[in-house]
């Protein structure tokens, strides 16, 4: 296969867990008035959701400004978790989440504006959880919602259309890395992930306004092409190679049929040895 060096690096997968963790737990959390924090949060009974797309977006507070986002479209199931590791900068943001139970990608809150499930904190690096479990991180389904308006996008959007599908894939997962140069650190500001993508031969994703101008940035491309719930690294994980955030502004295509898989993400190491050093993303549950 030829290489594949447009606008695509690597990931790992676990094995089929009792949980639906999403993206890898891997740097624990760290003072927002030093590097900032890992974005998570545990939801648990969000049943009306189940097929409905969730969004998750880090804002600044005073400004309403996009800073890292995930989407998990669907749902699927009704109790889910996320950890996008070093996320979150130093200055202060404000966690809005919201089931887009319109469809459209936007948010209008019921009842004031629309149909939309939302919620918000004001500090994305110190959840407010609402669980009788005792888990600091974790949020359950709850009504009367928060009215939260769309953020404004400062970036440029991935846009990735992923060709050479067949019948058979499974899931796909996206993982924008911002290289912060700096800090040394690979933050995960963008994820999307998808559980069942159809039955090919293309699909078509985006994280709409985080690719900044001036910033670097990669993407991790995880494309469960057998449809077993398990990465290949050999076979199953692409990237899309680190670039300035200006690249973002045209489409990326990937086809997996003749793009070379990079074979593993880098090594990601955070200040404490109790967590791992590679991004792993499980499936739900059966």
């Amino acid at each position: 296969m030829k290489p594949w060096n447009a606008l695509l690096a690597a990931a790992v997968l676990a094995p089929l867990v009792s949980s639906c963790t999403i993206v890898a737990d891997l740097d624990s959390y760290v003072s927002a008035d030093d590097l900032g924090c890992d974005m998570r949060l545990h939801l648990i009974e969000f049943s009306p959701h189940l097929t409905d797309a969730v969004y998750f977006q880090a804002v600044t507070r005073q400004t309403n400004e996009l800073r890292a986002l995930a989407i998990i479209d669907h749902m699927v199931v009704a109790d889910r978790s996320f950890v996008m590791p070093n996320a979150i900068g130093p200055d202060p943001q404000a966690l809005n989440f919201w089931a887009d139970v319109s469809g459209d990608g936007f948010v209008q809150t019921s009842p004031f504006a629309g149909s939309d499930h939302s919620w918000r904190f004001e500090d994305v690096c110190v959840p407010e959880p609402n669980c009788d479990n005792g888990e600091d991180d974790c949020f359950s389904h709850v009504a009367p919602f928060v009215n939260i308006t769309d953020p404004t996008e400062l970036g440029n959007t991935l846009q990735l259309e992923l060709a050479g599908l067949t019948s058979d894939v499974g899931f796909v997962e996206v993982h924008l890395i911002e290289h912060d140069l700096d800090l040394g650190l690979r933050r995960v500001v963008g994820l999307y992930r998808k559980d069942d993508v159809g039955d090919g031969p293309t699909f078509g994703l985006e994280l709409r306004g985080l690719a900044l101008p001036g910033r670097r940035y990669s993407v991790d491309v995880l494309v469960d092409r057998d449809g077993d719930g398990v990465i290949d690294p050999l076979s199953e994980v692409f990237t899309v190679t680190e670039s300035d955030g200006s690249a973002y502004a045209s489409a990326v295509t990937l086809d997996v049929t003749t793009s070379d898989p990079a074979g593993a993400l880098p090594v990601e190491v955070g200040p404490s040895s109790e967590h791992p050093e590679q991004l792993v993303s499980p499936l739900p549950a059966p």
